[in-house]
């Protein structure tokens, strides 16, 4: 059972394993999995032959780097091979790079090389522990470079979020300005707008009369009929209208622009720039 297990399970047991009635446990014995009294360790457990060399530690070292690499030691007594499970590991096999049983010893793995299982785990250990101290080693300059990166993404936030309302600010003051010229100029345009239309209004219709009694005079002078130059000779409408009309000229409405219209845009509305 793996030690980070064992002592979560181990939390909730309050009496001793081995007596079932002291509530003062202070010994674990990696071997047994089991948690000890004082005077279940030393009158029981110490002095049976089956447990002499078991691993002893106390319980509020279960979690100490210590009990871990001991908790290691043990299962590396017993670790079962991964081919042969009713078999314990003796050997480390160069050649496949792995544990390997008795079984395995005169099966496939006959006439290869082999270590001792406990040298192989010590160098396999050391290169893991050593790795793990780099990896330790570089999480601080990786937390420093992503304060510091945060820092900037935050300054950066900050300046694009002025600059943007800067640059909101000024166009709606400019397009304000611009709703504000139109609408004076639409005061200005609507009234000379209606005039103009109401006199074109006035002589459209004078012209449309005047024609309407020009084709109806051309249709008597082309008759044939004697009766109908009488006819409409009776009937005429002899006035002229006269040909004075209200007099409407050009009314000059002018944008003036201001000092920096004809100077590129950049100098008016602004630019944005890395400093």
């Amino acid at each position: 059972m793996a030690l980070s297990t064992f002592t979560r399970i181990q939390k909730n047991i309050s009496v001793c394993q081995f007596c079932e009635e002291s509530i003062f446990i202070k010994w674990k014995c990696i071997n047994c999995d089991l948690l000890l009294c004082q005077l279940c360790h030393s009158r029981i457990h110490s002095k049976s032959k089956s447990s002499t060399d078991h691993k002893v530690i106390e319980r509020k070292d279960c979690e100490s780097e210590v009990a871990l690499e001991t908790t290691r030691q043990v299962d590396l007594t017993r670790m079962a091979c991964i081919q042969h499970s009713d078999e314990t590991c003796v050997l480390y096999c160069k050649n496949c790079d792995r544990p390997v049983c008795s079984e395995c010893l005169i099966g496939d793995h006959q006439n290869h090389k082999y270590s001792k299982l406990d040298i192989v785990y010590q160098k396999k250990l050391k290169v893991i522990k050593e790795i793990k101290c780099k990896i330790e080693s570089e999480i601080p300059f990786c937390k420093k470079q992503g304060a510091n990166l945060q820092h900037i993404l935050s300054e950066e936030n900050k300046q694009f979020t002025e600059n943007k309302e800067k640059i909101i600010e000024f166009r709606d003051k400019v397009i304000r300005h611009a709703d504000k010229l139109l609408s004076e100029l639409d005061k200005l345009r609507k009234p000379r707008e209606d005039l103009v239309k109401k006199e074109l209004d006035s002589i459209r219709q004078r012209k449309n009369g005047l024609e309407n009694r020009k084709t109806h005079l051309g249709q008597t002078l082309g008759s044939s009929s004697a009766a109908d130059i009488f006819s409409t000779s009776r009937s005429i409408d002899k006035t002229i209208p006269d040909k004075t009309v209200k007099y409407v000229e050009v009314k000059q409405i002018q944008f003036i622009p201001g000092f920096f219209l004809n100077q590129p845009i950049d100098d008016l509305f602004g630019s944005v720039n890395e400093v």
